[in-house]
């Protein structure tokens, strides 16, 4: 889900809890993938960080996909992965 999705989705939907939890919850992944990013081209000079990056985010998007699928069924719970790093409380 992109940037524009996520604005997308706060527009249409104001007063709904649940959808507010899962954009926060995009807001979330985009930031985590921005991260992978910058990382992986800051030190690309070396050959294990954007081969570790890359595997990061391959995680992210199986993560991604599970979220999918639980969204599909009406669960809000944050993924175990994002629930887990501290500076995206």
């Amino acid at each position: 889900m992109g940037i524009t999705c996520i604005i997308i989705a706060l527009l249409g939907s104001n007063h709904s809890p649940y959808a507010a939890f899962h954009v926060r919850q995009s807001l979330k992944f985009v930031v985590l993938n921005i991260l992978l990013v910058l990382i992986g081209v800051i030190l690309c000079w070396t050959i294990i960080v954007p081969l570790a990056c890359i595997v990061a985010y391959g995680v992210l998007f199986v993560v991604k996909i599970i979220c999918f699928f639980s969204i599909c069924m009406g669960r809000a719970k944050e993924p175990v992965i994002v629930r887990s790093l501290a500076f995206l409380k």
